[in-house]
């Protein structure tokens, strides 16, 4: 169920966020006035990062036995994706900055908006695992 709810949050931001928009106005979530370019942005990104935080942390939290553990998993699992996320944008920035890129001011856009869309999910991962690792060796102690 956590894995529908995460793929429904994802496909929203894929596929246009008029119609979630609209029926949240309908259900009185939203006032009317926010039918307005503006909140579609923020809207897509709590919806993106909702979903993507949830199909790291639901199988994590369903595999995992105890809280040490799936503190250690959920803080392995941040790192991996903040490298990934913003690996690719740091690499662009030190090719150019060293010479590497024939672009000396490159503007990549996508790898941008890849590490925005990342960059928060990835940092709520590595500090509640964190939390949660010391908190599952505190009380194993």
């Amino acid at each position: 169920m956590l894995a529908l709810l995460a793929a429904a949050l994802v496909a929203t931001v894929i596929f246009g966020t008029s119609l979630p928009i609209m029926l949240l106005v309908r259900l009185g979530v939203l006032p009317a006035s926010s039918l307005n370019p503006g909140t579609a942005g923020p809207l897509s990104f709590i919806w993106f990062s909702g979903g993507l935080l949830m199909l790291i942390v639901g199988p994590v939290l369903l595999f995992a036995h105890n809280i040490a553990r799936k503190g250690a998993w959920l803080f392995a699992s941040g790192l991996v994706l903040l490298v990934a996320g913003t690996g690719p944008l740091w690499f662009v920035g030190l090719a150019s900055q060293f010479g590497l890129s024939a672009d000396p001011n490159p503007n990549p856009i996508f790898l941008g908006i890849l590490a925005f869309l990342t960059f928060l999910p990835a940092m709520f991962l590595v500090v509640s695992g964190a939390i949660l690792f010391v908190v599952g060796k505190v009380r194993h102690a």
